[in-house]
């Protein structure tokens, strides 16, 4: 259900979420991120599990996946994401990401016994504060994009896509015709 909001942002008017066809695929790689860190920290034991262990490479996984998809979200806003990149969300936006890398880079700590144990404990806390921090910026930033005139221009201006291509045989009877 978390990749389903995704979704339906990208079908509003809002610049920033607009036909984002990579909203829904971001909104469901968190929400598995952030779902293996909560039940790696509901587990509660006093050693590293096997179902510690796997939650853990869900969770990296999830990562990874969410990394790819907020890369081509932002790729394709383009300049619509200013919000997120040089605006008010600017360093929420920030502190989310560092909190999923910081997240992978505690977990992947070369400890044992009980510092593992907190090290393992504080990734998922990294990257349940991750992954809040990155909803919060992308609800906040779409507000502050749907406020901005130029930005709304850019996510109506149907003169910058590409348009598509003609099969040749239709180009040379649209060349042939009288004007």
């Amino acid at each position: 259900m978390a990749g389903y909001t995704g979704v339906l942002l990208s079908c509003t008017a809002n610049p920033l979420w607009s036909k984002n066809r990579w909203l829904g695929a971001f909104f469901s790689a968190s929400a598995l991120s952030t779902g293996a860190a909560a039940t790696r920290l509901a587990i509660r034991s006093k050693t590293d599990t096997p179902s510690h262990n796997v939650l853990e490479k869900i969770d990296t996984c999830a990562h990874i996946a969410e990394a790819v998809t907020l890369r081509n979200f932002l790729k394709e806003a383009g300049p619509k994401a200013r919000p997120l990149t040089h605006g008010s969300m600017k360093g929420i936006f920030a502190l989310a990401v560092g909190s999923v890398v910081a997240s992978e880079v505690v977990k992947h700590l070369p400890l044992r016994g009980k510092p593992r144990r907190f090290a393992g404990n504080l990734g998922s806390i990294l990257a349940l504060a991750g992954g809040f921090a990155l909803r919060w910026a992308l609800i906040y930033g779409g507000k502050e994009a749907a406020a901005d005139p130029h930005l709304a221009r850019l996510a109506t201006n149907t003169r910058n896509k590409p348009a598509r291509a003609l099969p040749s045989s239709r180009r040379k009877q649209i060349a042939t015709q009288p004007a």
